[in-house]
């Protein structure tokens, strides 16, 4: 079971990743949702010794995703310049 939960966030990241560069925030989403649906199955069976590490790893990364969507250019947010047309 774990292997197939590994696999199925890795595409949902990957999903994303190609969704950020297309500039849509929807991609951003799935990476957040990816990220906390990979905790469940490292909880379970790692147990809850590693489970704050895992969790400030999870949100240590996302906020350095949403940290880059906030820089600026011409004034405008990356964050608000996506899914604009």
């Amino acid at each position: 079971m774990v292997p197939s939960a590994i696999l199925a966030t890795f595409i949902a990241d990957i999903a994303g990743l190609i969704m950020l560069i297309k500039w849509r925030k929807s991609g951003f989403y799935l990476i957040v949702i990816s990220s906390i649906i990979a905790l469940i199955p490292i909880i379970a069976f790692a147990g809850l010794s590693f489970t704050p590490i895992l969790i400030a790893q999870s949100a240590f990364q996302l906020l350095i995703l949403h940290a880059i969507l906030n820089i600026k250019k011409n004034g405008i947010p990356y964050w608000k310049a996506m899914d604009m047309k």
